[in-house]
């Protein structure tokens, strides 16, 4: 089984949807509708979406997130 510590690492490693809105200048709901689309990728864990930091990593390095049009 994972140690704590592994544990404790892993989560560091992935986002919320609070937090990755937070890196990226977004809105939750854009990280939420960009994960239904397949623009980034995530998973649940329990009942809350994480999204890994690579993920932000590799958006930062190219285009933003567009919010949706209204």
């Amino acid at each position: 089984t994972m140690s704590r510590m592994d544990q404790m690492s892993r989560l560091r490693d992935n986002l919320t949807t609070s937090e990755a809105a937070r890196e990226l200048g977004v809105s939750r709901s854009t990280i939420r509708r960009a994960i239904h689309e397949g623009q980034i990728r995530g998973f649940r864990l329990r009942s809350a979406w994480r999204i890994p930091r690579a993920e932000v990593t590799r958006i930062r390095a190219g285009d933003p997130l567009e919010e949706p049009s209204t």
